[in-house]
């Protein structure tokens, strides 16, 4: 899955590995950490924290927890 690979992740992770790798790859592409580059660096980073955002959500609905 896209979402296991953006996060880093191995088949059958855990929900405490779910939660660390979500955020270190926040820590790592948030816009903020950017703030100062070109704007086109800035937007990659929001298209990246978004798809971030995205994949661990539905990696937490597949093991059964709601976002």
């Amino acid at each position: 899955d896209a979402g296991i690979r953006l996060l880093g992740l191995k088949p059958g992770f855990t929900e405490r590995e779910l939660k660390a790798a979500y955020r270190q790859a926040i820590k790592m592409n948030h816009p903020d950490r950017v703030a100062s580059m070109a704007v086109v660096f800035q937007l990659l980073a929001e298209r990246r924290t978004k798809a971030i955002n995205q994949a661990y959500a539905k990696l937490l609905l597949i093991l059964g927890r709601k976002v």
